[in-house]
């Protein structure tokens, strides 16, 4: 076995040389159904590298995020650079680098509850960003081509329109299964294993198992960690990846037509009676081969439409919006056009286009032209409504429209018993204000025209 092993790296010498035959070895005994894979031998030196873990420490800081345990800002840490990288690298090829416990951050859902994220010190993103750049490739290039969470050049746009293909195939029923509290629940051992099969540098192995059992920090006390991987660092999703992509060989081996987006998971049958069928069979596989729990509550078969990440898949294969998330838009809106808020319009549109133009970019692939006229309509007629708020006397309120209406119509606005509510949508109130005036001089962005111009 040594003189083999000696054979597969005849070419290196020195130091590098003893420490690869080594580590190779250990490998051997320790391990002898997997594999070696020679070419992940030396993975801690790369990890090491200071060039990469400056181009870690970029990487973290366009993320930004907040500060951990001990408190320490990016800015900090940007401010002493060298030396830091430098101790990094030191640690992590003497094998004394060792992380600090997460701080426990809760952040609330849409749909109610909470959300748990385990936000590491600067330092340690680091170093799990180092770890990300070198091992994502070669895991990446081992994924099903039906994931698409958290990886290079996928996007959930791409898995949405690879379910309405399915759709268009006729597999009209379709299967959400829901994994309770997936990241929390990952088994640190099945997930060690997986990562065994492919990586032969046990140096890296036991680092990311630090990382696993760093701990979570709760009150000022440090709960040992020994499940899950904590949301909020840069390895959680690709160990998260990892993890499920023992699921997706699964249902590729079965010949299922499926779409998974992080712990998101879809799969399309034909009929509901093979649905019925292969969610049991897979609900099984999951809880007793990967020992994640499923939520039967959220979890369903759907030959009508099904939601998935935000979207409405149709049976015809259209495309929409979930109604949530079309509410949830509008509840930003109202909190941004309150009318007892002392605003410039001009901030108000300033405000308004940072939240609309990035719930457009992701909704755009939708099939919902009429849905973004009647949004473009009624926040004009909040923006009206705030106009006149604005005002506040009847007569500053003449004033101001009979510089852009007839006096009659003017006067009909501002010293009518109506409501604000009310006067925004009558036909004055369009004169005075037109969809030009919001579009061109004060560059809303319009939901509708931008949408006609994608297409």
């Amino acid at each position: 076995m040594q003189q083999k092993i000696k054979s597969k790296i005849f070419k290196l010498d020195g130091a590098q040389g003893e420490t690869l035959i080594s580590y190779s070895l250990e490998h051997a005994v320790n391990y002898p159904n997997t594999p070696i894979n020679f070419d992940t031998l030396d993975l801690t030196e790369k990890i090491a590298n200071k060039s990469n873990l400056l181009k870690a420490f970029h990487k973290v800081k366009a993320n930004k995020g907040a500060p951990g345990i001990d408190k320490v800002t990016i800015e900090q840490v940007h401010g002493n650079l060298d030396e830091v990288l430098e101790n990094l690298q030191q640690c992590l090829m003497d094998g004394s680098f060792k992380p600090t416990p997460v701080r426990r951050v809760e952040i609330p859902k849409k749909t109610g509850g909470s959300r748990q994220l385990g936000i590491p010190i600067v330092t340690d993103r680091v170093v799990q960003q180092a770890i990300c750049n070198i091992i994502d490739p070669l895991f990446d290039r081992n994924f099903a081509s039906g994931s698409f969470g958290f990886r290079k050049g996928k996007s959930c746009h791409m898995a949405v329109k690879k379910a309405q293909s399915f759709i268009e195939d006729g597999y009209k029923v379709a299967i959400s299964i829901d994994l309770q509290h997936c990241f929390d629940m990952i088994n640190h051992d099945l997930l060690t294993n997986q990562l065994r099969m492919v990586i032969s540098d046990k140096r890296v192995i036991r680092m990311i198992a630090k990382f696993l059992r760093a701990g979570i920090m709760v009150d000022g006390k440090v709960t040992p960690s020994t499940l899950g991987t904590p949301q909020g660092g840069s390895l959680s999703p690709l160990l998260t990846n990892i993890y499920l992509n023992q699921l997706d060989k699964e249902l590729e081996k079965r010949g299922h037509k499926f779409v998974r987006y992080a712990d998101d998971i879809l799969i399309f049958v034909r009929t509901p009676r093979a649905a019925t069928r292969v969610f049991a069979s897979i609900s099984k596989f999951i809880e007793i081969k990967l020992r994640l729990p499923i939520n039967t509550d959220k979890s369903k078969i759907s030959a009508l439409y099904t939601s998935y990440l935000g979207f409405r898949l149709k049976c015809d294969g259209q495309i929409s919006i979930a109604k949530e998330n079309i509410a949830n838009l509008k509840n930003k809106v109202r909190f941004i056009t309150k009318r007892n808020r002392a605003w410039s319009i001009k901030f108000i549109i300033k405000m308004l286009n940072r939240v609309i133009r990035g719930w457009f970019h992701y909704f755009k692939i939708a099939s919902v032209k009429r849905v973004f006229r009647e949004l473009d309509s009624w926040m004009r007629r909040r923006l009206r409504a705030k106009i006149l708020k604005y005002c506040k006397r009847k007569r500053t309120v003449f004033k101001r429209l009979k510089r852009r209406i007839s006096s009659s119509s003017a006067a009909a606005i501002a010293f009518s018993h109506k409501g604000i509510w009310r006067l925004s949508k009558s036909s004055p109130m369009h004169k005075a204000y037109r969809n030009r005036y919001f579009f061109k001089y004060l560059n809303l962005f319009c939901l509708y025209r931008q949408y006609v111009k994608s297409l």
